[in-house]
């Protein structure tokens, strides 16, 4: 699923209330398209010295597992793309802000699920770099000739690092989680068609039967990256507890012991020192081999330094204590001309699966103290698409690309880009810089600046005047949106940044709703059933307007509608064609405004070996299992 950035270089997407004044705005023409499909070169921007995406070559020989006093899976469970390594040491990552939580259920932010993702295994695996679902904990599977009935084969021996088994049970048992009533969590939005639930069956110990009452085209990526079996240990006490929804969202706190969280994936939590760091110790039940024959993984220990800006994380690259750093586009000349000292290597990814953008509260309503969630008479601002039109825009993107990018950034169309060939709508409706448009969209609204100091008022004489909250860990985001507030001041709109811990920001966008405005983004996906989250009007990342009952416009709707399209067929072209038009709506109704893509640059350094970064995120250590120890600190 869409996840909320906290760093740019990453996590993972009511506007027809309000009557659409004059005639209709006119978006603008779409980039032109760039052959995503070539392979990157000199003469295309990378530069000599500077690797691309790949794998490494394949190793020479392949071993059996080594038996070491642990159980060993059967089918054997190997990795047979990295070459091996030696064993010991550790890596360290830097973070901006705590976690909110270490469990992966309520997971819906970069800074959880960054660490969540290491400690937890998915029912299958997914190749970052061929962007291809593989073999995990499920050995195998298959579906009938309906497309209704799904059947995944699990490993025998494979088990949580407790040593209790990872079965056909504990795969039932996220099922469970996933759907008890009043439990907020993401995969509930994710394994679902219409509102209606699946059917888990469980016919022996190593076979789990999954019946969808209609097609679920994205089942294989859904497991590859949003079902994660669960122990029996402390979830079966929660969900047979009198409160379950209670118990399963306080389940791994914070302050939860860290021998009591029983992990299915590489590492376990050691330690939680907030505001300091997160460290991990590898799992020596884990269940996957290397080529070496020898288990994984090879690194002892992996610590997620949390920093309070992303100077910190570059100063820490550079001073040797951290082990990779994404690089910023104003920072690429500088690292380039670093790598003849030779202690780090430059990788070039193409434009990041990630979104960059700006969004209203537009959630009526109050809170249990009776207040509003958002002042009204600005909320009924935001209630007008065109309103949200003209901000659009008035953004000059080209400018921000130049200023904070040196001009590597490209506008944004809308959710993805030419790094996701399949899915990426180059057409989609969406608003270039036009700021004369954008003030005679607010002339229609009734919107003008009545007593001449540059604002204009509302026709109850409200200046137009809001907050837009951002993450204070974010340097670059904060630039940005004083860029966004000359650009919005220019047409009249006096738009307030104000920077905030990322955790409040979580905190006001997802549980009280106390805010106006908000600058994020998300981590995006290769596969557009990963945005269920954002795009379904009950999605608890549906940000504008998250939970809603029922949808609250017809745009929403429809939204809607598409995504149960999108789900209930296995053919691609209509599934495609579901999707953009999702996007064109997203474009259209300005629910999300979009700013630039992103170029994604990566420094990794060389004490570390069998980097592979991929564009899509954790980008450096997807493969942390492999990754290993090259040389001491």
């Amino acid at each position: 699923m869409l996840r909320l950035i906290v760093h740019l270089t990453l996590a993972t997407g009511a506007a027809m209330l309000g009557a659409c004044g004059g005639e209709p705005p006119r978006p603008s023409a779409p980039e032109a398209p760039v052959d995503a499909a070539a392979p990157p070169a000199a003469e295309d921007g990378v530069d000599p010295g500077v690797q691309t995406m790949h794998l490494p070559d394949p190793p020479a020989e392949i071993v059996a597992p080594v038996a070491d006093g642990e159980p060993v899976a059967s089918p054997v469970w190997q990795d047979t793309v990295f070459p091996g390594g030696p064993h010991g040491g550790r890596i360290v990552v830097t973070a901006l802000g705590d976690p909110k939580s270490f469990n992966m259920m309520v997971a819906n932010e970069t800074s959880t699920t960054d660490i969540t993702n290491r400690l937890y295994e998915r029912l299958l695996s997914f190749n970052n770099v061929t962007q291809e679902v593989q073999p995990g904990l499920a050995h195998a599977w298959e579906h009938d000739e309906s497309g209704l009935v799904w059947t995944f084969h699990l490993r025998d021996g494979l088990v949580f690092s407790d040593g209790s088994p990872i079965d056909a049970a504990s795969v039932a048992r996220f099922f469970r989680a996933a759907y008890t009533e009043g439990f907020v969590n993401p995969s509930r939005d994710m394994f679902n068609v219409g509102g209606e639930e699946f059917t888990v069956e469980t016919p022996s110990a190593l076979t789990v039967v999954i019946r969808t009452p209609s097609i679920y085209s994205a089942m294989e990526y859904q497991a590859s990256q949003n079902l994660y079996p669960l122990p029996a240990a402390g979830w079966e006490e929660a969900l047979t507890s009198p409160d379950p929804a209670a118990a399963l969202n306080t389940l791994y706190s914070l302050d939860a012991d860290p021998a009591s969280i029983v992990c299915s994936g590489p590492y376990t939590l050691h330690q939680y020192l907030s505001g300091e760091r997160v460290v991990l110790r590898r799992n020596p039940r884990y269940g996957l081999f290397g080529a070496d024959g020898a288990r994984l993984p090879r690194l002892d220990e992996v610590v997620f330094r949390i920093v309070p800006d992303i100077e910190a994380m570059r100063l820490s690259f550079l001073g040797g204590q951290s082990d990779a750093y994404g690089i910023l586009p104003d920072e690429y000349a500088t690292f380039y001309d670093g790598l003849d000292e030779g202690r780090y290597q430059m990788w070039s990814l193409g434009p990041a699966l990630g979104t960059e953008f700006f969004w209203f509260n537009l959630k009526t309503g109050s809170n249990d103290q009776g207040d509003p969630y958002c002042n009204p008479a600005k909320q009924a601002w935001f209630l007008e698409a065109d309103f949200r039109r003209a901000c659009a825009l008035a953004v000059d993107r080209e400018g921000l690309s130049e200023l904070l990018y040196a001009g590597r950034a490209t506008p944004a169309v809308g959710m993805e880009n030419e790094s996701n060939r399949f899915w990426f709508n180059r057409d989609a409706t969406h608003y270039g810089y036009d700021p004369e448009r954008a003030q005679e969209l607010l002339e229609g609204l009734g919107m003008t600046d009545r007593d001449g100091d540059g604002i204009r008022e509302d026709a109850q004489g409200n200046p137009i005047r809001f907050t837009m909250i951002t993450n204070r860990e974010n340097e670059l985001r904060g630039q940005t949106m004083v860029l966004i507030q000359e650009d919005l001041r220019a047409i009249g709109i006096d738009m307030q940044p104000s920077n905030i811990d990322f955790n409040a920001l979580i905190t006001r966008i997802n549980d009280t709703f106390q805010y106006e405005a908000c600058f994020l983004g998300l981590t995006g996906s290769v596969d557009p059933t990963d945005g269920l989250n954002v795009y379904r009007s009950s999605g608890r990342t549906h940000l504008w307007n998250p939970v809603q009952e029922t949808p609250a416009t017809e745009a929403e709707r429809r939204m809607d509608a598409l995504c149960d399209e999108m789900l209930n067929t296995l053919d691609r072209e209509e599934q495609r064609r579901a999707y953009f038009e999702i996007q064109d709506i997203l474009g259209r109704e300005c629910f999300l405004v979009f700013t630039v893509d992103i170029p994604v640059f990566i420094a990794t350094g060389n004490r570390i070996g069998n980097w592979a970064p991929g564009v899509m995120r954790p980008r450096a250590f997807w493969n942390l299992p492999a990754l290993f120890q090259a040389a001491a600190n």
